[in-house]
This record gives C-alpha cells, structure tokens and sequence, in this order.
C-alpha cells in the first residue's frame, strides 16, 4: 500500500476518534484505488491504525 494512503487512512481515524469522543457523529468516506484494495497486505495495514482509534465499520452511528 502506498504510504500517503496508509498516512491518509491513519489521520482520518484519528479525526473520527475524536470526532466521537466529542459526540459528533460525521460518516467519512475514503476513495481507494483498485491497486490498494488487490494489494494482499491491505487489511493488514489497516487493522492495526483501526484497532489503535478503536474503529471499525460497526462503530459507524446508524441514523
């Protein structure tokens, strides 16, 4: 996976973390290209930035 976009998914983890701990409950979309998502070692690099902000797509608030 290319670096700005692991940088890039990182830093809107943490924005959504804090989002929710100030009870704001804003849905963020991330377009990513055919590349990341063929890449093998996608899910792995995202698991670790997604368990560290404590998100995941069942976190999302449901209105």
């Amino acid at each position: 996976m290319a670096k700005m976009t692991l940088l890039l998914i990182e830093q809107v983890l943490r924005d959504m973390a804090a989002w929710r701990s100030s009870e704001l409950s804003i849905d963020v979309s991330i377009n990513l290209s055919a590349e990341n998502l063929s890449d093998r070692g996608f899910i792995d690099c995202i698991t670790g930035p997604t368990r560290r902000c404590n998100s995941s797509p069942a976190a999302r608030s449901r209105n």
